[in-house]
């Protein structure tokens, strides 16, 4: 192997090389990886999908809404240009308990949203299928995460005071069997560092094996320069000067310098 003059090797191994991980084939990735565990040479969208566009699976609405009109289908249809036959209930539950302090990212003031609260307000769900047609679509002619989002807010915004729903999340919700690796849906290998999950084979079918953790990290493999997970086989590729199977010793030749692995100056007898 030449040697690497700067010491900066990316994470396959390759001097001054721009790749930031490394997919399940082992192939060098210089952006993200998606859902299904391939390098994206462009953007992953909400559903964990390489140049997806928002356009797998479902979309999962949790709203606060006054028992009223506003907590129906046909008026949260309204308010995102849909058939209100394309919106669907999951459930109604005046009882479940809520938090404003607890909902931080949510849609709505907080003093609305305290409101709410007082009012018996109840917590409602609904789903829509990624790529509904909207008359109220402002990229497309078909909704995407982004845009329910922002067609909730401005409902939200221009009702002021007298709003009658808060949106509590806006979430991605992956379906089993469209032929979509999607998020969450990718299974994880039954090893003794964690449960396995059955995923949706059907949908990705390669599993997810977890790499090992150092101590003392939050990342597997020690996360970058210390070492990057091949995720199809659970093996931690290991950086320049660090070396096992979780990459937390240092190779010969380095020495420990509090969590890093340094190459050893000429004549420096520190044990690695």
């Amino acid at each position: 192997m030449a040697c690497c003059v700067s010491g900066e090797l990316d994470a396959s191994g390759a001097c001054l090389g721009a790749a930031t991980s490394i997919d399940l084939q082992g192939a060098p990735c210089q952006g993200m990886i998606d859902t299904a565990g391939f390098c994206c040479y462009g953007v992953v969208d909400a559903f964990g999908v390489c140049n997806g566009w928002d356009a797998s699976g479902r979309i999962a609405l949790t709203l606060l809404a006054k028992p009223s009109s506003a907590a129906s289908a046909a008026a949260i249809a309204g308010y995102l240009g849909i058939d209100v036959n394309s919106l669907h209930s999951v459930t109604s539950d005046p009882g479940v308990p809520a938090s404003a302090g607890s909902m931080p990212n949510s849609t709505g003031s907080s003093q609305q949203r305290r409101m709410l609260l007082a009012t018996n307000s109840a917590t409602v769900q609904f789903y829509i299928d990624a790529s509904t047609p909207s008359s109220r679509a402002t990229t497309s002619t078909t909704l995407t995460i982004g845009q329910v989002e922002y067609l909730l807010d401005m409902a939200v915004t221009s009702a002021g005071s007298n709003a009658e729903l808060a949106v509590l999340d806006v979430a991605a919700v992956a379906v089993c069997g469209n032929s979509v690796c999607e998020i969450g849906e990718r299974p994880v290998a039954n090893t003794s560092s964690t449960v396995g999950s059955a995923g949706c084979p059907i949908d990705c079918p390669v599993e997810f094996v977890p790499c090992p953790v150092p101590p003392g990290s939050a990342s597997p493999c020690g996360g970058r320069p210390r070492g990057v997970c091949a995720s199809a086989s659970g093996a931690c590729a290991c950086g320049r000067g660090y070396t096992g199977n979780d990459c937390i010793s240092c190779s010969a030749g380095f020495y420990r310098q509090g969590s890093r692995c340094l190459g050893k100056p000429a004549g420096k007898m520190t044990n690695a």
